[in-house]
């Protein structure tokens, strides 16, 4: 029993010292959640800011922040498109009228830049580099 008490208090210590180091972090976790709460629901009465000029206070206007995730529905583009350009990702089709049947009149190589003219429906009057020469 003599030779086994060494081992059997070693093992012991271990284990307390274990215990210690995991009450101390749970203690420190705790306080962390408890200052990030309460810094999160801790709010700010609107400040009246004075305006030098005419020494009328006016308001901050309180702007709503969105709550996350933001969903959007995909619909139709609805941005001008007129005006804008860039540059061919693909080769592309160039006809003389918005329509598949309409003559071929080049086809543009990728990376070609151009600008948008006109939109009619769903086709695109485009200038392109050769017009920007």
């Amino acid at each position: 029993m003599r030779d086994k008490k060494p081992a059997i208090i070693a093992v012991l210590s271990v284990i307390l010292l274990v215990l210690i180091v995991y009450i101390i972090q749970d203690v420190r976790s705790n306080q962390n959640q408890a200052l990030d709460e309460d810094s999160v629901e801790e709010e700010l009465p609107p400040v009246d800011q004075s305006d030098e000029e005419n020494g009328e206070l006016t308001e901050k206007p309180e702007v709503e922040t969105p709550e996350f995730p933001i969903w959007y529905e995909e619909g139709p583009f609805e941005l001008p498109i007129t005006g804008a350009g860039g540059y061919t990702s693909i080769e592309l089709n160039m006809y003389t009228d918005p329509n598949v049947e309409a003559p071929l009149v080049e086809k543009l190589k990728a990376g070609t830049p151009f600008e948008i003219q006109e939109e009619k429906e769903e086709w695109w009057l485009v200038k392109t580099s050769v017009c920007f020469n």
